[in-house]
């Protein structure tokens, strides 16, 4: 991931924020996803 958004309320940049909720939260979702999916990551 490329982006990132810290606490500096009122300056977040429109675009960094809009390609972070499209892009990055999905990609992070799928990786996510897969690890959960592996039967020893929860033991």
């Amino acid at each position: 991931m490329r982006n990132v958004v810290v606490h500096n309320y009122g300056k977040i940049d429109d675009k960094s924020l809009w390609e972070t909720i499209t892009s990055d939260i999905p990609k992070l979702k799928d990786y996510c996803s897969g690890i959960i999916q592996q039967p020893d990551v929860l033991t």
